[in-house]
């Protein structure tokens, strides 16, 4: 059986250590490599920051701030039926959006549009929700779907079980 004093008396050397190379005597240490991967030589006649654009939009590119905020919006509104509270006032007891983030693609969907042979992959959202306002509660993880509305600059979303 391991003695506590001896536990203890080795936390105290390990915590001493620690104190004395936290201590802004230490010198910090020095990346021999330099700050840059590949340093840059006088010589070079390439521009610094090279532009580059992509031949086709990202298909793994997060969702934005506004596609984020429509969401929530839309998953709060009375009609979806999920009785949501706010985030910042939403207690165990309640139910409220705990994950909205993008449910990446497969990649046999991006493939062919990547080669150019395919059209776009949809975008999904993944959403995850706490539902605390039942009896036994649990969480729901939902694929909601992205469809920009062509009639105005609104997003419309679809909502389904993953």
């Amino acid at each position: 059986m391991v003695c506590l004093g001896g536990i203890l008396a080795a936390l105290a050397v390990i915590a001493s250590e620690l104190a004395v190379c936290a201590a802004p005597s230490c010198s910090p240490r020095v990346n021999p490599r330099g700050t840059h991967l590949y340093p840059r030589n006088e010589n070079c006649t390439a521009p610094f920051n090279p532009s580059v654009t992509a031949p086709k939009p990202n298909p793994w590119k997060p969702l934005s701030n506004t596609e984020i905020i429509d969401l929530l919006a839309w998953l709060h509104a009375p009609a979806q039926g999920l009785n949501l509270t706010a985030y910042e006032n939403a207690s165990a007891w309640d139910n409220w959006v705990g994950v909205t983030e993008l449910l990446t693609p497969n990649k046999t969907d991006v493939l062919p549009y990547l080669d150019g042979s395919g059209p776009a992959p949809k975008r999904y959202a993944r959403v995850v929700i706490s539902y605390g306002a039942t009896e036994k509660p649990y969480w729901q993880e939902y694929m909601v779907r992205y469809t920009p509305s062509l009639a105005s600059a609104q997003y419309a979303w679809g909502l389904s079980l993953i």
